[in-house]
């Protein structure tokens, strides 16, 4: 028996915040009751729309993105893991931004004075 090409459907790659902390770009889709956990899948673009990511909804990213328009200008840090301060279960805690056409990227990372041209980390 032969396997057959089975397409992931219409979805973009997913943001690593382990491996790209920050992340810039226009927010220009949301896709609901995706996967086995039914959960979000918000996606950005950058700078000229050529390139495109995904970043799964956890806690903060739905609240963030529930309370952003379409076509919005965002900057996501993930900032790393956080004990709630009255004990519990350690969380993903991000900082959120929301910016202006002219802080697009082409590449959605932060330009911190190097050149911003390459290409995107995944």
């Amino acid at each position: 028996m032969a396997f057959a090409q089975k397409s992931n459907g219409d979805f973009d790659p997913t943001w690593d915040f382990t491996k790209q902390e920050i992340l810039i770009g226009k927010y220009i889709d949301k896709k609901t009751d995706v996967g086995s956990m039914s959960g979000n899948v918000y996606t950005l673009e950058n700078k000229d729309g050529s390139k495109r990511l995904g970043i799964w909804g956890k806690t903060a990213i739905k609240t963030f993105f529930d309370s952003t328009a379409f076509g919005s200008v965002v900057r996501i840090e993930y900032k790393g893991m956080a004990t709630p301060k009255n004990g519990g279960k350690p969380y993903y805690n991000f900082d959120f931004a929301i910016g202006e056409e002219s802080d697009l990227t082409m590449d959605m990372k932060e330009a911190k004075g190097e050149d911003v041209n390459g290409e995107m980390p995944f």
